[in-house]
């Protein structure tokens, strides 16, 4: 299931109960958890977060059951979870928890390498977490995806205006140095970690 940005941001507004994200790319999975939390932490700002490849699944059923402060739904946090390194009986615990949570939401990320994604564990929990809610694989995104996610940007903060294309030519860079000198970076047209911040850290204008 590839990633679709639509239809997370659906998810997140329908108050889907699992979130859950693979990858290759571990930067990707950071980044799109990030993104799922931002947005649930209004509902419970006191999110539960449960590090390691196996977290008890105990653990997980407490954190699932406590009712938030916040009378709203508690969010679990589950980073880099490994399916497949769990015993028989508490992956079916696990899935089993996914299942019958009523006042939580699961964000869940998985690390593979390719050929761990077609392990048959690796499957029936991307399945299972697809029927629940929301699963999607991330992949490193073209240059031209990269690109047209740039024009977008530059175009919701008032300095592109033309087509989003995917290439990066004179009317995109030109966006790029208005908007570095109106930031106070370097206007070089050059989208470097600096460039990159700002841009991301603003809502407009």
């Amino acid at each position: 299931m590839s990633y679709e940005p639509k239809k997370l941001k659906e998810a997140l507004e329908n108050g889907c109960p699992v979130f859950y994200f693979y990858s290759t790319e571990e930067y990707l999975l950071q980044s799109h958890a990030q993104k799922a939390l931002s947005v649930l932490e209004k509902e419970d700002p006191d999110m539960t977060r449960i590090d390691g490849p196996t977290p008890d699944v105990e653990e997980i059923l407490l954190a699932a059951g406590t009712v938030s402060f916040f009378s709203t739904r508690r969010v679990v946090f589950l980073p880099l979870l490994r399916p497949t390194t769990y015993a028989e009986e508490d992956f079916k615990l696990l899935c089993d928890a996914l299942s019958t949570a009523e006042n939580a939401v699961f964000v869940i990320t998985s690390l593979f390498e390719e050929k761990q994604k077609k392990a048959k564990r690796v499957t029936k929990f991307i399945e299972l977490c697809g029927k629940l809610g929301f699963a999607a694989e991330l992949t490193r995104p073209s240059q031209s995806e990269l690109v047209k996610e740039l024009q977008r940007r530059l175009k919701e903060l008032g300095y592109y205006s033309n087509s989003i294309d995917g290439s990066f030519g004179g009317k995109t860079e030109d966006a790029v140095k208005a908007f570095q000198k109106r930031n106070g970076l370097t206007p070089d047209g050059s989208v470097g970690r600096d460039t990159h911040s700002h841009m991301h850290g603003l809502e407009g204008g």
